[in-house]
């Protein structure tokens, strides 16, 4: 067989050694499926993903307590204070995660909704009505230091859809 740029990670090569080494003479293909890689205690690390996208999106969290959530997020605060003066604050915001994907021990692929429990009425989108609006998402957490926190990536690129744009992460 021949590729162009072809790459393969490190764990596919661990993983096609036996795949291989298993395969029957007269096989023509092996069917390699990765196995996603899985913190040691996959209920703490889920309870702290969850905490951390609790802390940024919920409601009465202090600002730099949500700083702290986010990975680079010390330089944070005034885009969350725009956030919340052109969006959030008029109409509340509440979180909650519905899975949990671990990509690797360091990194997580989170879904979650944004829940606005007043709705938006006639705010910022008109046509929407009264009652609980939810905005289903996917991002990201990742370890920083053993903490889990969400990613800095995550939480720019929502605000980005109100027109908040984030500084540079810190140095």
């Amino acid at each position: 067989m021949r590729a162009r740029e072809s790459y393969i990670c490190e764990l596919c090569v661990e993983q096609a050694g036996p795949a291989l080494s298993e395969a029957s003479a007269e096989q023509k293909l092996v069917r390699i499926r990765p196995r996603p890689s899985r913190p040691a205690d996959r209920d703490a690390a889920e309870a702290a993903v969850e905490e951390a996208f609790e802390s940024v999106f919920g409601a009465d969290v202090a600002v730099e307590t949500r700083c702290a959530a986010i990975e680079g997020g010390a330089n944070l605060a005034p885009s969350m204070q725009e956030a919340g003066e052109r969006f959030t604050g008029r109409v509340g915001l509440d979180v909650a995660v519905e899975h949990v994907r671990f990509l690797s021990d360091e990194e997580a692929e989170v879904s979650f909704v944004l829940i606005f429990p007043g709705g938006l009425g006639p705010g910022p989108m008109p046509g929407i009505g009264a009652g609980p609006a939810r905005f289903a998402n996917v991002g990201y957490a990742v370890l920083v230091e053993g903490h889990w926190k969400v990613a800095r990536e995550t939480y720019c690129g929502l605000v980005q859809r109100i027109g908040v744009q984030c500084p540079p992460p810190p140095d």
